[in-house]
């Protein structure tokens, strides 16, 4: 079912541009190299601003000068997650050391999420953090392969360099294809169209040539007979099949007997990381951290829950700082529909507060 929504630049940043320059044109202040250093609150343990370092200079701590920002109406954590943070992730997933990059950006620490912490905001399913099955070691952070990966998923099996074969289905979420990535304890490898003979590829791995062919092999079976399920590894082929049910002509030219001439190209995929919080996947896939599903707790107000179970006046928070939207996995396409949404909700509530 076609439920997404990709913009024309393939990233976040068709959306965070033309944000950036409505605020701008609305005369919003926004300040860049400025770190968070703590939020201030008064005796009632209301929100009244933070204690900023301005000028600061990633990743110097001691850079930059101290600054007060009073907030009369509120503050909205918009951090992001923390799946940098390789101290703090590891507290709730101690496999995740630093062998395990991440496709966010650098300064995804989790400062802010700690700062809230220390004024006694209520955490959430910190420990749901997500792998992403699709990131390479020949790339760091979101680059192309994760783009090529994706699109290949359910069209290519994807095999054990160790041993030649499939050993997961391909079409399984994000969260069990990396699982099954980090089980292997290497970088996978997914096919995706011709370029060398098999035999060279599984060469080029250190493959069993013959294993790997066999399993080229039957997986063609499946494509060549429009078969729906693999009964071993319950791999659901059936976007083959509707693919061929919508251009039968256009399928038997470009798609069946995939790999008939007995060629192939792949993408290896790094090692599972966290990712939602947690990802990293090719140049053999490799699974990479990403972002988190867990984070602060919050109402759908977007304010910001203390442990009291009560709301913290004057807190509110938006996107990979929130937690508790999504679940132990989400779906492709909605993280930037949860910042969007609760990003709104948080402005307008924090706006409308006294």
């Amino acid at each position: 079912m076609k439920r997404a929504h990709q913009l024309k630049q393939r990233s976040g940043s068709g959306l965070v541009v033309k944000q950036y320059q409505k605020a701008k044109a609305l005369g919003v202040v926004i300040e860049q190299c400025t770190k968070l250093e703590r939020l201030i609150i008064d005796s009632q343990g209301r929100v009244l601003g933070a204690e900023v370092r301005r000028g600061y200079k990633f990743p110097d701590d001691a850079s930059g000068s101290i600054a007060f920002i009073r907030a009369t109406k509120g503050v909205v954590l918009a951090s992001g997650g923390f799946s940098q943070g390789v101290a703090l992730r590891q507290m709730y997933d101690p496999r995740l050391t630093d062998a395990f990059t991440s496709t966010n950006q650098p300064g995804a620490t989790g400062e802010a999420l700690m700062a809230a912490s220390m004024i006694g905001a209520l955490a959430t399913q910190m420990d749901w953090i997500q792998f992403g099955p699709w990131s390479s070691q020949d790339e760091q952070g979101f680059g192309y392969i994760p783009q090529f990966v994706e699109r290949v998923v359910g069209y290519g099996l994807m095999v054990d360099p160790a041993n030649g074969k499939r050993f997961f289905k391909e079409t399984g979420n994000r969260k069990e294809r990396a699982d099954a990535i980090i089980q292997l304890g290497h970088p996978a490898l997914i096919i995706a169209d011709k370029t060398n003979t098999l035999e060279e590829v599984a060469q080029a791995y250190g493959m069993q040539a013959a294993a790997f062919v066999e399993q080229v092999k039957r997986w063609n079976g499946y494509v060549e007979q429009h078969q729906e399920n693999d009964p071993y590894l319950g791999c659901i082929a059936n976007r083959l099949k509707n693919d061929y049910n919508q251009c039968p002509d256009m399928w038997q030219k470009n798609t069946a007997n995939y790999y008939q001439n007995n060629v192939a190209w792949l993408y290896d995929f790094q090692r599972c990381f966290a990712q939602y919080h947690a990802a990293l996947l090719c140049g053999a896939p490799l699974a990479a951290r990403s972002p988190h599903h867990g984070g602060l707790a919050i109402n759908k107000d977007a304010q910001v829950i203390g442990f009291d179970l009560k709301p913290i006046v004057g807190l509110y928070a938006a996107g990979e700082a929130a937690g508790g939207v999504h679940g132990a996995v989400r779906l492709g396409s909605v993280a930037m529909t949860d910042c969007t949404v609760f990003g709104r909700i948080a402005g307008k509530n924090v706006v409308k507060a006294s």
